[in-house]
């Protein structure tokens, strides 16, 4: 479960039901995310955070409604509307109609998969000040625990955009460890790509 959540599109509806293939039922999906918490909190301290915590999660909530015939405790726009008014309340009292923007710029995968302390660290780097100006220099931060360094960037929308950052960090011997879509901001209402690609030292 831990490898699935970290290492494959959860939004994928194929990935979710080759899981829920391997799961069977509720009841093991309900054991193995125990089991799996407890696994990797007992690896010791600092490995268990929130990334992977919403990770988790999001695979929870994406495959109970195939193994029940569709029904969820917690229905995935709802899930969406929950992170979204958990990110509201974080970013505290400011412009209402600038944070609306800003949240529906985002695909709704985004408000599941991404942990709240990357949300707000996204925001602080899109809202600074003259960022929707020009080519951004990206950001980096480290992750030991993952052994990756994650890229965030934000440009202007390009085609070929993240192969052509792929292939510079190849020339860089860096090996890029791939990105998703859910993290662009929707190019038809803002024409920028928002992302932030892994990267691993070869």
């Amino acid at each position: 479960m831990s490898t699935v959540a970290q290492s494959r599109d959860l939004s994928d509806r194929k990935t979710i039901e080759n899981f829920a293939a391997v799961v069977q039922n509720l009841e093991r999906l309900k054991m193995l995310t125990i089991l799996t918490t407890a696994d990797i909190r007992a690896v010791g301290p600092g490995v268990w955070n929130g990334w992977k915590a919403q990770l988790l999660r999001t695979l929870y909530y994406e495959t109970e409604p195939v193994l029940t015939g569709g029904f969820s405790e917690v229905n995935r726009s709802r899930r969406v509307e929950m992170a979204q008014a958990e990110f509201r309340a974080a970013m505290g009292n400011g412009n209402i109609q600038e944070l609306d923007r800003y949240i529906l710029r985002h695909y709704p995968p985004y408000w599941l998969k991404v942990d709240l302390a990357r949300k707000l660290r996204h925001a602080r780097f899109i809202r600074e000040p003259k960022r929707m100006q020009s080519w951004s220099r990206p950001r980096f931060a480290p992750t030991p625990a993952r052994g990756v360094t994650e890229l965030t960037l934000f440009a202007p929308d390009h085609p070929r955009l993240l192969s052509i950052i792929a292939g510079a960090l190849c020339r860089r011997r860096r090996q890029y460890r791939g990105c998703a879509n859910l993290h662009h901001h929707r190019r038809a209402r803002a024409g920028y790509d928002f992302d932030f690609p892994r990267v691993r030292s070869r």
